[in-house]
C-alpha cells in the first residue's frame, strides 16, 4: 500500500546524501506502522519505507481459509494476469503526462520528481513504465546524483535479478 501526503508536501523528512532522514512526523509514521499488526488482528506486516511525502508498506492478510471476494470472483490465472496487465497499462497512462510535464518544464522540484519515481517503481516490471522511470532518472541525475543513484538501486533491488542497467 502507498499513502501520500496531501499536496505532496514533504512532511516526513528529507533525502540527504541519498539517504532518507526522518523528522518527528516520519518517526511517528514508522512507529504507527509497527503497531498496526498488534491493533489489527488478521494481518502481518511486510517491509515498509517512509519517504519525504509518502509511505510504502506491505500488508499480508492472514490466510484463514476464506478467499477474499476479489480472489473468489477470479476465474483463472489468466484473468489475474489480464488484471495485472490492465493495471500496468493504466499506470503508464497516468504517469506519462506527469513525466512528460516534468521533462518538458525541466522541473527541479525534488519532492515532485521523487514522488513520481516512487510511484513508477511499483510498475517497472512493465516495459513502458520502466522507460518512463529511466527517462525521469536521467533528468534527475543532473539535479541530485546521489538521490538518483538510490532510485537506480531501488529498481535493481526490486526488479532486476540479472544486474541490468536502468
Amino acid at each position: 500500500m502507498t499513502i501520500c501526503v496531501q499536496d505532496n508536501e514533504c512532511l516526513f523528512g528529507a533525502i540527504e546524501n541519498g539517504d532518507m532522514v526522518l523528522n518527528k512526523f516520519g518517526w511517528s509514521v514508522a512507529e504507527e506502522w509497527l503497531k498496526t499488526a498488534v491493533i489489527r488482528p488478521g494481518i502481518e506486516l511486510g517491509s515498509y519505507v517512509v519517504m519525504p511525502n509518502h509511505f510504502h508498506g506491505i500488508v499480508v492478510l492472514a490466510d484463514d481459509g476464506t478467499p477474499s471476494p476479489r480472489v473468489a470472483n477470479s476465474k483463472s490465472i489468466a484473468t489475474l494476469a489480464a488484471s495485472i496487465h490492465s493495471i500496468n497499462q493504466q499506470a503508464v497512462r497516468e504517469y506519462t503526462p506527469l513525466v512528460e510535464g516534468i521533462l518538458r518544464s525541466r522541473s527541479q522540484d525534488k519532492c515532485h520528481i521523487e514522488h513520481t519515481l516512487d510511484g513508477l517503481l511499483d510498475f517497472c516490471g512493465h516495459e513502458p513504465a520502466l522507460q518512463l522511470y529511466h527517462r525521469l532518472c536521467r533528468h534527475y541525475w543532473d539535479i541530485d546524483p546521489a538521490a538518483t543513484a538510490s532510485y537506480v538501486e531501488a529498481y535493481r533491488t526490486t526488479w532486476d535479478s540479472e544486474g541490468k542497467e536502468v
